[in-house]
């Protein structure tokens, strides 16, 4: 179902953030591995807003879904 899919793809962002937070306290900003992973997080961010987008309805659901959990 695409709400799993996208509910996944929030988590992965989430995570990515908190992974490329660590890696540029300890590594600094221009570190090829926090690069990397920038790069990585903005994919899943851009496919995250293309499929929110794409289906208003859905986007609709994943944001009242991640209020609950808050």
């Amino acid at each position: 179902m695409i709400l799993n899919y996208v509910l996944n793809l929030y988590k992965n962002t989430n995570k990515y953030r908190q992974d490329m937070y660590k890696l540029t306290t300890s590594k600094g900003f221009s570190d090829p591995e926090v690069i990397a992973l920038s790069q990585q997080l903005d994919k899943e961010i851009i496919q995250l807003q293309k499929i929110i987008s794409q289906n208003s309805a859905v986007g609709k659901d994943v944001f009242s879904s991640l209020r609950l959990k808050a």
